[in-house]
């Protein structure tokens, strides 16, 4: 496989230009473009990620000066951990970059009536949307403002190990009783059939409440729909799958037993196909991809579905056009397409895709397959709501189940207390 730094000069050479920078340092910084003008305005962009992540888009921004010798972009980038605290201080007081990655729930925090962020329709003669549906751009869309473009999409989806199944005769499950029944012939063997982090399993156990009961958890506003007493039948429902062996709790969660088969399914998101799908296979098992588990019966469809990152720009930019030509380049060229392939998930605008779906090794062939599952049920999932991926919401959560089960506190006042959390969650994706 080619260095990034070989693949970078070769993009540069398809581009008619000269030289291949060095290596780029990880952190805040400026850089100098080849034949920069004397005029040349500075944008800044931000992103956050891991070092691969750090690498390739710095690369991608060396080749955009390249080919804008009128705009330098000064880079400003970390890990995830902490960025949100960082953000939320940049925003407040306007010292934003000019382009941003961004997480889908800063919409709703930033811009609940549309003026958060640049209006990215006032742009289009900048910035090609050719590539984007309208059902694609409603989730960033606010009050008809275009506030950001959607890179990938991501949803929960099933994944489950074929010789496990097999082994004790059975066909993956087709409703959630299944998976009880699965648990009774299973756990003498210490094989559980379900396990996900604790996020997912409350993401899971919003699903079967809405697909037993009809009712939704969130209202489109983003307001908590559920009573007290609801949150006690969720608490109650994640203790009986836990003690009858049918969910390993999520502190004990362990990748590789699920690779090896003593986990027979794996709930996380569509882009972590690939990852468990082919540690699966590494261990000599069958992976299976079972999209998303909806009952006959189920009063409504139950799952959720989010842009994983955007790209927007501030509404405070000197700069609009220069930071709408960046933004095109990010998601329309094929340079970009190629450095990032499907880093962020499979990308959604097409012009990308295509510039990339048939390069051998690009796309992950269980990410494709996840990808297109979520592609085909998309219009029946409800859009992810803010305090449904809250850490505060998810963590309150667990420790309140904890707190029932070790008798620290009534079932009713555990429930009382989390629907407090989350209404202020709700109240918090606001500020």
């Amino acid at each position: 496989m080619k260095s990034l730094k070989g693949i970078v000069c070769a993009l540069l050479s398809i581009s008619m230009l000269a030289g291949c920078s060095d290596a780029v340092g990880m952190g805040e910084n400026a850089r100098s473009p080849v034949n920069v003008k004397e005029q040349s305005m500075e944008i800044s962009y931000s992103w956050w990620g891991n070092d691969n992540r750090h690498e390739y888009t710095n690369a991608a921004v060396d080749i955009f000066e390249q080919q804008n010798p009128d705009i330098t972009v000064k880079t400003r980038y970390g890990v995830w951990q902490g960025y949100d605290k960082r953000n939320q201080v940049w925003m407040q007081s306007r010292t934003e970059s000019d382009v941003m990655q961004i997480n889908y729930p800063w919409i709703s925090r930033f811009s609940v009536n549309g003026e958060g962020y640049y209006d990215l329709n006032e742009l289009k003669e900048y910035i090609d949307l050719s590539g984007f549906t309208e059902e694609e751009l409603r989730f960033s869309t606010v009050n008809k403002k275009l506030n950001a473009l959607p890179l990938a999409f991501n949803t929960p989806e099933f994944y489950y190990v074929k010789e496990t199944w097999d082994k004790y005769g059975l066909d993956t499950p087709k409703t959630w009783d299944d998976f009880y029944k699965a648990a009774e012939v299973m756990r003498d063997d210490g094989v559980y059939p379900l396990g996900m982090v604790k996020k997912m399993v409350f993401t899971m156990l919003l699903a079967r409440h809405e697909q037993s009961t009809g009712k939704s958890s969130f209202a489109p506003n983003g307001n908590l729909l559920l009573s007290v007493q609801d949150l006690s039948d969720m608490i109650e429902m994640y203790w009986d799958m836990v003690d009858k062996k049918v969910l390993v709790p999520p502190d004990e969660l362990d990748r590789d037993l699920f690779a090896e088969g003593k986990i027979g399914c794996i709930v996380s998101w569509a882009s972590d196909a690939g990852n468990y799908c082919n540690a699966v296979e590494k261990k000599g098992n069958t992976p299976i991809i079972g999209g998303q588990l909806v009952p006959e019966d189920a009063k409504l469809y139950g799952w959720y579905i989010k842009p994983a990152t955007l790209i927007a720009i501030s509404k405070y930019t000197a700069h609009p056009q220069a930071s709408a030509r960046l933004v095109d380049f990010l998601i329309n060229s094929p340079e970009m397409a190629r450095l990032q392939g499907s880093e962020k998930g499979i990308p959604v605008n097409r012009n990308t895709l295509n510039e990339i779906k048939d390069i051998p090794g690009v796309i992950d062939e269980y990410d494709r397959m996840a990808n297109d599952y979520m592609r085909e049920n998309m219009d029946k999932m409800a859009v992810i709501k803010p305090a449904m991926e809250s850490d505060d919401v998810v963590s309150a959560f667990k420790s309140y189940c904890d707190d029932y089960r070790y008798e620290a506190s009534t079932l009713q006042n555990c429930a009382a207390n989390l629907r407090n959390d989350i209404v202020a969650a709700v109240d918090d994706s606001r500020l």
